[in-house]
């Protein structure tokens, strides 16, 4: 983390960091597009690689284009600097928190020698299994199959797909129509999946009964249920 709003005291840290370090990679969060020529001798172009006596720095300036920077100036740019390649295979997960997933996967690395990356939120997860060329195809293989065997039941992919887009997928496979309702998730259910393109042939309607009384007039919910374990409970409950 360097200060962005003197120019000279971002240039001077920046000269030392260059100094202790082999590969800097520079993110302008506030678009103040630093050229670095202060710092770094020769260096004035934004999202280029600048490579002087073993030291490699990456300033990515656009917001917008940070990931393709990412994946097609710099990972190909280490890559070929260190002789090194990798590769990576995708499981989408559903239903666990991330402590569960990184329990299970953590003795997995270690024991295979490759790594787990795993991000997302709401209990939508994307698991990437990343290997080199330091990895044996035996470890990887014998990764994938140790995650596959303890993660089965919460695997819905395997592949980087959305769970909506799974489900319409599945739906259409299946012959399956599809009904939804809704009550504190205001509709956003039914958003998701009709935001799939094709989600008309599966898609049949959605109901919103925010109200108790909705729930018994449209729903025919007992009102018995309903005073019995109120509505939040209700339908956060298990499905029978």
């Amino acid at each position: 983390f360097l200060p962005c709003d003197d120019r000279k005291e971002f240039s001077d840290r920046f000269a030392s960091l260059l100094n202790s370090s082999d590969d800097i990679l520079v993110f302008d969060s506030e678009n103040n597009r630093f050229e670095l020529s202060d710092a770094v001798e020769g260096y004035d172009r934004l999202n280029y690689v600048y490579e002087n006596g073993g030291k490699s720095v990456l300033f990515v300036a656009d917001n917008q284009k940070r990931l393709t920077v990412l994946e097609e100036i710099w990972i190909p740019h280490l890559q070929k600097k260190y002789d090194t390649s990798y590769g990576k295979v995708t499981f989408k997960v559903f239903g666990l928190k991330r402590e569960e997933i990184l329990k299970t996967v953590d003795p997995i690395s270690e024991e295979c020698g490759v790594e787990f990356v795993v991000y997302g939120d709401n209990l939508d997860y994307k698991v990437q299994l990343v290997y080199d060329n330091r990895s044996t195809k035996m470890d990887y293989d014998r990764a994938q199959k140790a995650f596959i065997l303890a993660l089965k039941d919460s695997i819905y992919a395997e592949y980087d797909v959305s769970l909506h887009q799974r489900l319409v997928d599945l739906l259409k496979l299946r012959r399956c129509v599809l009904s939804v309702a809704e009550s504190f998730t205001g509709g956003r259910l039914a958003s998701s999946v009709v935001s799939v393109p094709g989600a008309s042939e599966v898609f049949y309607d959605g109901v919103v009964s925010y109200d108790s009384d909705a729930k018994v007039r449209l729903l025919g919910v007992d009102t018995s249920t309903l005073a019995k374990y109120k509505p939040c409970l209700l339908y956060t409950s298990p499905s029978p």
